[in-house]
């Protein structure tokens, strides 16, 4: 029986099992760590992707310039260029301002209500899944809620819309 506290048994497979699938510890150690270079260096590539992206719709006049006041950095360049393209699957073109708002998280009231609570602001049926599956169809998701940060949390959902199970994942 092996301790589940200890971070050497968390941070790689037994030995035995590692032996016969790698031939060694030492070459499952290389083969993580070129996993990991290749894995981040795809990241690197997509961010760039997603920033000339992001350039040839300002100077194509698709997105306005007005939408990137303010931005401290690429990843916020990145975020509020993804917030604005869901935002844009619910709201049309009458409702410019209210789109920017929703990804510039303009005032504390938008902060304070999510992206799902600023888009339930005009269309109060709009559902969590609905958001959702527009930031996937638009490849996006990730951009807004980062695989390492409790989406759910950042949604601001209702907790008694929650069933007790996803209530774990937000405490």
């Amino acid at each position: 029986f092996r301790d589940p506290g200890r971070l050497g048994d968390l941070a790689s497979p037994p030995l035995t099992t590692t032996a016969r699938r790698f031939g060694s510890f030492r070459q499952y150690q290389a083969d993580v760590a070129d996993e990991y270079q290749a894995k981040k260096e795809l990241a690197i590539n997509e961010r760039g992707r997603k920033l000339r992206l992001i350039e040839e719709q300002l100077a194509s006049g698709s997105l306005p310039p007005e939408l990137f006041d303010e931005v401290n950095s690429d990843e916020d360049k990145i975020r509020r260029y993804a917030i604005y393209t869901v935002a844009s699957e619910f709201l049309d073109d009458s409702m410019l301002s209210d789109r920017l708002a929703i990804a510039k998280m303009a005032d504390w009231r938008l902060r304070d209500s999510g992206l799902l609570g600023a888009l339930q602001r005009h269309f109060a049926s709009i559902a969590v899944g609905e958001v959702q599956a527009a930031a996937l169809y638009n490849g996006v998701f990730d951009d807004i809620w980062p695989p390492d940060i409790n989406h759910l949390k950042l949604l601001k959902i209702p907790e008694k819309v929650l069933a007790p199970r996803q209530l774990e994942f937000i405490a």
